[in-house]
């Protein structure tokens, strides 16, 4: 897993800590996937998963827009 240190200075370096957080996120639920025996609770991690990595990541980057001013008009505090 690769670091970040400092603000991303564009919004290519935003989208690409997007998908880095997206990645790492996505690995994590597939591995805890991996102890539950039953595919209903399986589906149902997965499900979750996402809605809860989609949530981290629109937080993260909206806050980034916000505080780097990449996209000023879009800003909303969370």
């Amino acid at each position: 897993m690769r670091i970040l240190h400092g603000k991303p200075q564009s919004a290519a370096e935003l989208l690409r800590l997007r998908d880095i957080i997206r990645a790492n996120c996505t690995m994590l639920i597939v591995a805890l996937a991996h102890f539950v025996k039953d595919k209903a609770s399986v589906n149902a991690l997965l499900s979750a998963g996402e809605r809860k990595c989609e949530a981290l990541i629109t937080r993260a980057t909206t806050n980034e827009m916000c505080s780097t001013m990449i996209y000023p008009r879009q800003c909303r505090f969370i």
